[in-house]
């Protein structure tokens, strides 16, 4: 099986052909996660035919089916038993996820067990999946997300755009980070200079000196650092 995209939750029913010996043969039912109903029914047989002594040629389909999730929008947390055959043996394994429905929480399986372990998605067997509750989680990964309150650091830091208005230079537009977290970027205009972009960072000091007049420089900086750090009247943000 090749577990492209995200697997689905089907439920597949099958059962030997009625014979005179057997006119009404007992129905099997499995779940199976598959990436769509063809597979799911390859892959009920053959587990059923390593369970019981039937296979495809004898039997019938009766029913193949898409489960879908009741609570699609909560996030759960799935227990998962599997077995799975690698390069030196077979092993059984216990893993826990985090996720909104149980076909995502097995596809992350799958997803994670070739990552980790090499397994390929043919040698790998569900047993068991089952939602569990937080005070049941036993691995670290998944019990962190159970603190309260939950904090995060900040993954990523964006632009602080301001936009204000000098007195006496026309309009001036100033467009810059939070010194400290990333590049400053002054967008200035200027009556009879036209529009002057300069990147104010200190290792950008030494570019700025050698197009730029001293005096003009140190007077647009000035005025970054007075809108940025005296000011404290909110200012529109450019968008």
């Amino acid at each position: 099986m090749k577990a492209s995209g995200t697997l689905r939750e089907y439920k597949v029913v099958g059962r030997l052909l009625p014979s005179v010996k057997n006119p009404t043969p007992p129905l099997y039912r499995m779940r199976i996660f598959a990436p769509n109903h063809v597979v799911a029914k390859s892959r009920f047989w053959y587990f059923v035919s390593q369970l019981r002594k039937m296979k495809k040629a004898n039997g019938e389909t009766v029913y193949c089916g898409l489960v879908h999730e009741k609570t699609p929008l909560k996030v759960k947390n799935f227990g998962i038993w599997l077995r799975y055959d690698s390069r030196s043996g077979t092993h059984n394994m216990y893993r826990e996820y985090r996720d909104l429905t149980t076909s995502a929480a097995v596809t992350q399986c799958y997803r994670d067990m070739g990552a980790r372990h090499r397994a390929r998605a043919h040698s790998i067997h569900i047993m068991k999946v089952q939602e569990i509750a937080a005070n049941k989680c036993r691995r670290p990964a998944i019990k962190q997300f159970h603190v309260s309150p939950l904090t995060s650091h900040f993954i990523h830091r964006g632009q602080t755009v301001l936009c204000a208005t000098v007195p006496g230079l026309g309009q001036t537009v100033l467009c810059a980070t939070v010194p400290g977290l990333g590049q400053t970027v002054l967008c200035a205009t200027v009556p009879g200079l036209g529009q002057t972009v300069l990147c104010a960072t200190s290792r950008s000091k030494r570019v700025l000196n050698s197009f730029l007049p001293p005096r003009l420089l140190s007077t647009l900086l000035l005025l970054t650092v007075y809108y940025l750090c005296i000011v404290t009247l909110p200012l529109p943000t450019c968008t």
